[in-house]
């Protein structure tokens, strides 16, 4: 083993103390708290993947499944994708004609983003078992998904384009700003200023007080920071700084906490309010970790170099945040492929960029019931 793990009991208790004295107690993510994120442009629900695959046509792959189906249940369907011949496709999965759309799965429904001009978008949604889409918004920004997407609750969270005409030439201008929008009022708004450095793919994270994105500095040649948002107020501020970066790359930030990798192999727990730290997993040798959190639960991986430069996979645990509890998961790891994980849909996401797939908890630990609580 080249990994030193502080496990069980003596970590739940160290972590109690280390945030108790009377004030709070760890008690890890609600089995019920309501959270997911885009991964790679796929999205995810308790049963598998969507995605937007070969001629603009959305397609679900099951769970624990290597092969993907059309969304569109009508035996009949000869599934035409949309075009100029066909602008209104009755197919289901058919997405639209000649603009780009973005599309995203949250408890029941398929919400589309489609961008059918330079200066707005608009929003529809399905239910996956339903008839079709119905519009439900237009809103004044371009949707800019692969910047960033998340559900949190019953608010919805995305990277936007302010676009405007400048110059006689008629040249664009852009702004990039991350929107807010309520699923049960159907009501919008700008959480955040401007956001002058760019926005890291897939790196948005949402607190029930706070908006965090991962961002690079365009004053520091690309180094990476963090921001964080109040989303009462719109304040913003510097979370991680590009030096503290170096030492504490958060991994996943929680109300109270923040669970980081400090890139020289150590996995710790910050407690937001009194800055110390407990570290949970501790790398005892050569080699790099790649370590992912999701709810109460952390998946990491350990790497070795070779002497031709790539790299190799070691090692790859599953770590119960909560309880301490860990498994050694490394030949499901290589037999599945598996890059990430999703406490809130309880799978493990495996595959390439364009082929993603997930398979469930059970099948990875080898245990029935939920693991993740």
């Amino acid at each position: 083993m080249i990994v030193k793990k502080i496990l069980g009991l003596v970590v739940v208790m160290s972590w109690t103390l280390l945030l108790g004295c009377g004030k709070k107690e760890f008690t890890g993510v609600s089995e019920d708290y309501r959270y997911t994120e885009m991964y790679r442009m796929s999205t995810f629900s308790p049963t598998g993947v969507f995605f937007r695959g070969s001629s603009e046509m959305v397609f679900f792959r099951p769970e624990d499944a290597k092969e993907a189906v059309l969304l569109c249940y009508d035996p009949n369907c000869i599934h035409e994708p949309a075009s100029q011949y066909n602008p209104d496709p009755t197919c289901r999965a058919a997405l639209f004609p000649d603009v780009k759309t973005y599309i995203a799965y949250y408890e029941g429904y398929i919400y589309y983003f489609v961008n059918e001009d330079l200066f707005s978008h608009k929003i529809y949604k399905m239910e996956v078992d339903g008839a079709g889409r119905v519009p439900v918004a237009e809103i004044p920004y371009t949707a800019e998904i692969p910047g960033g997407m998340v559900f949190c609750e019953d608010k919805m969270y995305y990277i936007v384009a302010e676009r405007t005409s400048v110059g006689e030439m008629g040249e664009l201008e852009s702004k990039n700003y991350v929107l807010e929008y309520d699923l049960k009022s159907d009501k919008y708004r700008i959480v955040t200023s401007q956001i002058t450095d760019g926005p890291l793919g897939d790196a948005m994270q949402v607190t029930k007080d706070y908006l965090y994105l991962n961002v690079t500095s365009s004053s520091e040649n690309g180094a990476i920071y963090v921001k964080r948002y109040n989303l009462k107020t719109t304040e913003e501020e510097v979370f991680i700084s590009t030096k503290e970066y170096q030492t504490h790359r958060p991994i996943r930030v929680y109300d109270d906490y923040y669970v980081y990798y400090d890139t020289s192999g150590k996995i710790g727990i910050r407690d937001l309010d009194t800055g110390k730290d407990t570290i949970i997993v501790e790398q005892d040798g050569e080699g790099w970790l790649n370590p992912v959190a999701s709810g109460n639960g952390l998946f990491y991986r350990i790497y070795e170099s070779k002497e031709d430069g790539s790299t190799e996979l070691s090692e790859a645990y599953f770590y119960n945040i909560l309880t301490g509890e860990e498994w050694d998961i490394t030949d499901k790891v290589t037999e599945f492929d598996i890059k990430g994980y999703d406490a809130y849909n309880k799978v493990f996401i495996c595959g390439s960029f364009t082929d993603t797939c997930v398979v469930s908890e059970a099948k990875v630990l080898g245990v029935k019931g939920d693991v993740s609580e």
